[in-house]
């Protein structure tokens, strides 16, 4: 092991006068320097921070530039070192890059998720880029503004009139209603839980009803009123959920992952259990066929779609459509002619 010298505690002190100048500790390690290419490593970390899109660029960078112990991307290198004794691995630096930038990701989701102030001694990028949602020119797919919500937002749903946005957060227990016209939040809902990765309106867009993945839960709001209704006990990883129209009614078909289940309730005051449906592992996304006779529901861990019958309530069928799906949306008439597969690629592991 190599100590660090005293001109090298010197480099730090100076260092953390001015952060944007800040080493990390692998490069204060001279040998670890001269033998690991920790330089190079640093060159390409700020690098691939800059080309980050441009929302991100600033954040990424401005961590890079922190500085940091680097303990992940060393280690890749000396392991390099001691695998092929003598020579220089293929690869090892940039395997070290990923090492790294995997590793600072983790740090901004901490931060959001601990509503940290800072991080390696300077505002953490969640107190100086904030939460919001972007607006976007889709002329010219470039932010014009952005919207201040709630730490965490996630998905955003319009009403069928265009005059207001719902946003639904993956850190706070709260709802963000958004007035589109003067672009800010006119209404807080607090709500069950503080993650909630969907919501949906129901087909006469009088309800909103959101998934709480953490709790187990759904949350229905009145659009009108703009307050909770009631909340529905579904089941372990509550993901996503859809309404189809049937002979018996409207319909709310909820993903219940941690039973693999789909499980089907009314749209009543008090909403009724009507049918509980096996499908394959990990359901997720779902989503209805535009006349209701069909529901899609992916699975995760079972890298497929299973096609759900709302007449019977069954699962009539099954399509291998790749790894580990999750969203998904139909979209009608997409294949007006032809097999459907014209710039599909084979699927492959």
């Amino acid at each position: 092991m190599t100590a660090v010298s005293s001109g090298g505690l010197a480099e730090l002190h100076e260092a953390a006068a001015s952060p944007l100048a800040r080493p990390s500790a692998a490069q204060l390690l001279p040998l670890a320097q001269s033998a690991e290419g920790i330089p190079r490593l640093e060159r390409l970390l700020l690098t691939a921070a800059r080309r980050a899109p441009r929302e991100l660029a600033g954040a990424a960078a401005d961590l890079v530039r922190a500085g940091g112990k680097r303990v992940r991307p060393l280690l890749v290198l000396l392991s390099a070192r001691a695998a092929m004794p003598g020579r220089r691995a293929r690869g090892r630096v940039p395997l070290a890059l990923v090492a790294e930038m995997v590793h600072s990701a983790t740090l901004l989701h901490d931060d959001v998720i601990d509503d940290g102030l800072t991080r390696r001694g300077l505002p953490a990028p969640r107190v100086a880029y904030g939460n919001g949602v972007s607006v976007i020119d889709p002329n010219t797919f470039k932010e014009v503004r952005r919207i201040e919500t709630a730490p965490g937002p996630g998905m955003v749903l319009f009403q069928q009139n265009g005059r207001t946005a719902f946003v639904v957060s993956s850190f706070t227990p709260e709802v963000d209603v958004i007035d589109v016209a003067r672009h800010e939040v006119v209404k807080r809902i607090a709500v069950t839980s503080p993650f909630s990765p969907f919501l949906q309106f129901t087909p006469d867009f009088k309800e909103v009803w959101m998934t709480h993945k953490d709790v187990g839960k759904v949350t229905r709001i009145d659009t009108a009123k703009l307050e909770v209704t009631g909340v529905i006990d579904t089941g372990f990883i509550t993901n996503h959920l859809g309404f189809a129209k049937t002979a018996r009614g409207t319909l709310a078909y909820v993903t219940i992952g941690g039973e693999n289940m789909v499980k089907v309730y009314t749209l009543d005051a008090e909403p009724k259990l009507v049918a509980t449906i096996p499908v394959g592992s990990l359901p997720h996304g779902i989503w209805p066929s535009d006349d209701g006779s069909r529901m899609y529901v992916g699975l995760e861990n079972g890298d497929g779609v299973d096609v759900i019958d709302t007449a019977t309530d069954k699962v009539v069928a099954r399509v291998p459509v790749g790894q580990a799906p999750q969203a998904l949306v139909y979209v009608s008439n997409a294949v007006p002619a032809g097999d459907g597969i014209a710039n599909l690629m084979p699927r492959a592991n």
